[in-house]
């Protein structure tokens, strides 16, 4: 971020000392905002023999994100897209859901003020997972070795659309170009969430 520069203009006090002590003064002030981080966590976790019916297995992301403001927020609709190794890798899923009943229970996805909380998305393996990596033998290599170590490195985008409760709805874009992330493997649905 640039800063934000400023010069206190030349002006004039009641008090003769206060005049004499800053005449010729000049102050350069820095404003910077401090970095606000509304993700700090991406997991996820795969079960095999999870269903029925093809394609025999679940997965569900989870997100960890944090609410900044002084606020209660509501959660109303989240759009993310995960690249592998980097904002500019192969997509590995992407998804946009409306935080709404039947799906969702939208009391679930209320945040109090600064409250951080894993919200928790079951992907459809068919339409939001991109196996574009299946044609990339180094990908599925590196995909291979990173699942060995239940460890992931994504380049993240995410937009929240969320609701303070005053009634103004926000949205909140992020970008992280390398987030580390974990990737559970199962034989049946966990009973906790990867990672924790």
């Amino acid at each position: 971020a640039q800063p934000l520069l400023l010069r206190l203009a030349d002006g004039s006090s009641a008090s003769p000392l206060i005049e004499e002590v800053t005449r010729g003064l000049s102050v350069d002030v820095d404003f910077r905002p401090e970095p606000l981080y509304f993700l700090s966590a991406v997991t996820a976790d795969i079960a095999f023999l999870s269903s029925p019916v093809p394609p025999f297995y679940k997965v569900v992301v989870h997100i960890r994100v944090t609410n900044p403001l002084p606020q209660v927020v509501h959660v109303q609709q989240i759009n993310l897209t995960a690249n592998h190794l980097s904002l500019e890798g192969p997509v590995l899923y992407h998804y946009n859901h409306r935080i709404e009943e039947p799906r969702y229970d939208p009391t679930k996805y209320i945040l109090g003020p600064f409250e951080q909380r894993t919200l928790d998305f079951e992907l459809n393996v068919l339409s939001e997972v991109s196996w574009g990596f299946l044609f990339s033998p180094s990908e599925i290599m590196q995909l291979l070795w990173e699942a060995a170590d239940k460890n992931i490195t994504v380049g993240i985008s995410l937009n929240l659309t969320v609701m303070i409760n005053d009634g103004y709805i926000q949205d909140v874009r992020y970008n992280n170009e390398a987030l580390s992330g974990k990737l559970c493997f199962h034989v049946k649905q966990p009973e906790q969430n990867c990672g924790g």
